[in-house]
């Protein structure tokens, strides 16, 4: 749940996490590297929406990138299922 902080909405990472889907070591590790913009405060971390539309709204060729390959690993997993089943029907 969003905490209210003036007119900003900030969200944690475990809210983060909850509702994408993600782990927050992710996350954690997306701010470290810079591509999620995030405030410490009290001992956790806070993103504000603004942060969060920026990132989904970059196009950050290194992302694209790791969804490309994950759908050809995908592809490639199953074009090998099919080879097997094939090579068994032999």
């Amino acid at each position: 749940m969003a905490v209210k902080f003036g007119d900003l909405n900030l969200y944690s990472l475990e809210d983060i996490a909850g509702t994408i889907g993600i782990s927050t070591v992710t996350l954690r590790s997306y701010i470290a590297k810079g591509k999620l913009k995030a405030k410490k405060f009290g001992g956790r971390f806070y993103i504000s929406e603004d942060a969060l539309r920026e990132y989904f709204t970059s196009t950050d060729d290194e992302d694209t990138i790791e969804t490309n390959t994950q759908v050809s690993a995908k592809d490639r997993t199953k074009a090998v299922n099919k080879r097997k089943r094939q090579l068994a029907t032999a």
